[in-house]
């Protein structure tokens, strides 16, 4: 039979046996850091204490244990050190998402106090998302060059909200159909276009989106509109519809283009 005292030892040993399988089982980056202070009180580096399994993989920081984060990263940014610094001497968490050019990588991240507050010991739980911010990176810089192609080449992009029958377009579309700034943003009905296109030419248009929505074709059709001076301008209008998981129509996407 176990004495009191071997009693209290077996269960602190299950206790951290528990924390210990907790801490290796998680697949996001974990570390357990101290805040380290200057002379006048400030936050000036932080020390990690524990990490966890997948924090390597999820840092490319090998041995950190014992080891201070500007030695692990010289260069580190400084407003890793603030940001910490206000969990570990306010308590209030923090959850964010941010880039360090150093460690070239992007987390989300939770930080929290842990422990007692005098001893200025933090968590850290956090995902590396560098593949997914380069991919948006990559996307917002596409997007960017294809709206630049479209300006420069007087094309216009629209959308047909068809189960809504609103039409979102862009500042071309606005300008050629005399459009309210409603197109840009929430959308206006089909019908609003249809005074700007030539009298001889709605019907054909008509045709054109109804076959593309009920027969899941491709939309193409050249059709002349009229601008508010007088002015006559053929476009050449290409789309394709939307559909849902279900099989249902959803819109038709497309772009005009000044010909």
């Amino acid at each position: 039979m176990m004495t009191e005292p071997e009693t209290v030892a077996a269960a602190l040993r299950e206790s951290e046996l528990r924390y210990r399988t907790l801490f290796d089982s998680i697949d996001e980056g974990f570390c357990v850091c101290q805040m380290l202070l200057d002379g006048d009180g400030h936050a000036c580096d932080y020390k990690f204490l524990e990490v966890n399994r997948t924090f390597e993989q999820h840092t490319g920081l090998a041995g950190a244990p014992g080891r201070t984060a500007l030695e692990l990263v010289p260069d580190l940014e400084p407003h890793w050190v603030e940001m910490y610094g206000r969990v570990a001497l306010t308590g209030e968490p923090l959850r964010f998402e941010q880039g360090s050019d150093a460690m070239g990588r992007w987390f989300d991240v939770y930080a929290f106090r842990f422990g007692e507050p005098r001893s200025l010991t933090f968590g850290i739980l956090f995902t590396d998302v560098t593949t997914r911010r380069r991919a948006e990176e990559k996307l917002h810089r596409t997007q960017a060059r294809l709206e630049s192609a479209l300006q420069a080449g007087l094309a216009g992009t629209f959308y047909w909200d068809i189960p809504r029958n609103l039409v979102i377009t862009d500042e071309n579309m606005q300008r050629y159909f005399s459009l309210s700034d409603r197109a840009l943003t929430e959308g206006v009905p089909l019908e609003d276009l249809l005074p700007a296109i030539h009298a001889d030419d709605r019907a054909r248009v008509a045709e054109a989106l109804a076959a593309a929505a009920q027969d899941r074709k491709l939309y193409h059709v050249e059709y002349r509109v009229l601008h508010s001076n007088g002015s006559i301008r053929w476009l050449s209008a290409r789309g394709g519809v939307e559909s849902g998981k279900g099989g249902e129509v959803l819109g038709l996407a497309g772009f005009t283009l000044d010909v």
